[in-house]
């Protein structure tokens, strides 16, 4: 299981119906920017599309360096998935313990090179929403 992220957007590759229990999705970002790839649960009735529409009707605030409407994300996530941050031209592992659930992963690149464990950071100068869904079965 690898996401990559590159200037053109970010892939995955691997299996998409893990068993429950720990696993680990590496990432690798090829780009010269700090990244965070994150892995989010969805909530019921919700899909990677609805995630992917949220994003793109955030995109002009996010161009303008501001937060999004409020509300644009209400809805779409349930509870678990994990988060991780990744040096430039570097690898990490985003390792998750998930007993079931549909979750869609999502690579961030910030504005600036900011603390992106912060509850302060600026919104991103990009988001890729990876076009699979991953589901614990």
């Amino acid at each position: 299981m690898r996401a990559t992220l590159t200037d053109d957007g970010c892939t995955y590759e691997g299996d998409t119906t893990p068993a429950p229990g720990v696993f680990n999705i590496e990432v690798e970002n090829k780009t010269s920017h700090v990244a965070k790839f994150s892995l989010w649960a969805l909530a019921a009735g919700k899909n990677v599309e609805d995630v992917r529409h949220a994003y793109e009707q955030a995109r002009p605030a996010f161009e303008r360096g501001k937060a999004p409407k409020p509300g644009t994300f209400d809805g779409l996530f349930a509870r678990g998935g994990a988060s991780t941050v990744t040096a430039p031209e570097a690898t990490s592992v985003l390792p998750l313990n998930e007993s079931s659930g549909r979750f869609v992963i999502a690579c961030f690149v910030p504005r600036v090179d900011a603390d992106l464990r912060s509850d302060h950071v600026p919104p991103p100068a990009a988001v890729y929403v990876v076009p699979v869904e991953v589901e614990v079965r």
